[in-house]
């Protein structure tokens, strides 16, 4: 059930939950009980866990500015590949200025 915002005018702003059937009739004032027309609020789209919000925002971030960690930044740093560089072999084909990898 979603949750809307109403005002009343002696009394100020109030939350209640309604079905969808009723998001336009007016709701009763908790304190006075006369009947406050429903406001158009935002979206509470901040009501999500800390991890979520965090990597959103850094994510959102990283468009413009990105983040550059230094030492002792918490995380581990990648570590150099152990790979060796890739020999070249002969090529046989109908193209005589390609070169392979092994």
């Amino acid at each position: 059930m979603p949750l809307y915002e109403y005002r009343c005018a002696e009394h100020g702003d109030f939350d209640s939950f309604r079905p969808f059937a009723e998001s336009d009739v007016a709701e009763a004032c908790p304190d006075c009980g006369k009947p406050c027309p429903r406001q158009f609020s935002v979206p509470r789209t901040r009501q999500m866990e800390a991890h979520t919000m965090t990597a959103m925002s850094r994510n959102e971030q990283s468009a413009y500015a990105p983040r550059v960690c230094g030492s002792g930044c918490g995380h581990a740093h990648a570590k150099p590949s152990s790979q060796k560089t890739p020999k070249r072999q002969a090529y046989l084909g109908p193209r005589p200025w390609v070169i392979e990898h092994a």
